[in-house]
């Protein structure tokens, strides 16, 4: 008689404890892993407003030579929609490029580029100690242009200091005391988690209009 065929086993669950775990082992666990980590969730292809220094470069450089009228025709054509939208601004003896709106304010902001995006959202977000992703991008926007609110997002996703406080704040619960009258003695307490009285910690009274400029 063939032997009967072994039973497949049974999934074993996950304690919660252990789930835990697993889910902070695979977050990133310092600056430089955070820093790798980040640019690899950045999409620059989603987004056609994303400057990378090359792109950033080549419209300076072609708002220059169209500023000097030495730009071939060829190249005229996306030159000119490309000054619709961007202008050159000088800092010493450096050409930056900002957003045709700051062209003509007090302080106008230089485009970035996502190689500094991780930089200048950390220093905002640290600025600011560490408040949600609304106030973050809008105190990134005080000084960039053209850094989006996905980038902010995902930056704030992985940072570690926001992570605890999360987890102290869904960890808030009732403290109950109490005295024991002899050994071995059998207590059955039910405990309630305390509700999050503010669960909307960053509301958004006032949304950007133009949040990627």
């Amino acid at each position: 008689m063939a032997e009967a065929e072994a039973a497949p086993a049974a999934p074993v669950a996950m304690k919660p404890a252990e789930a835990k775990d697993d889910a902070d082992a695979a977050l990133p666990q310092t600056e430089e892993e955070w820093r790798a980590r980040f640019f690899d969730m950045l999409d620059q292809d989603q987004d056609k407003q994303v400057f990378t220094r090359a792109k950033k470069l080549t419209f300076i450089t072609e708002l220059r030579l169209l500023r000097e009228k030495s730009l071939p025709a060829e190249q005229q054509r996306a030159a000119w929609n490309h000054a619709r939208a961007y202008a050159l601004l000088r800092d010493g003896d450096r050409w930056d490029l900002t957003v045709k709106s700051d062209a003509d304010a007090p302080r106008p902001r230089p485009v970035a580029c996502v190689e500094d995006y991780f930089s200048i959202i950390k220093e905002a977000h640290e600025r600011l100690n560490h408040q949600a992703i609304q106030a973050t991008h809008r105190e990134v926007r005080k000084m960039h242009a053209k850094v989006p609110r996905w980038a902010v997002e995902a930056y704030c996703s992985g940072c570690g200091v926001c992570r605890v406080k999360k987890r102290r704040r869904k960890g808030t619960g009732r403290v109950v005391t109490t005295t024991v009258t002899y050994a071995n003695e059998r207590w059955h307490l039910e405990v309630y988690r305390s509700p999050n009285p503010n669960p909307n910690p960053d509301p958004d009274p006032d949304p950007d209009p133009n949040p990627n400029l």
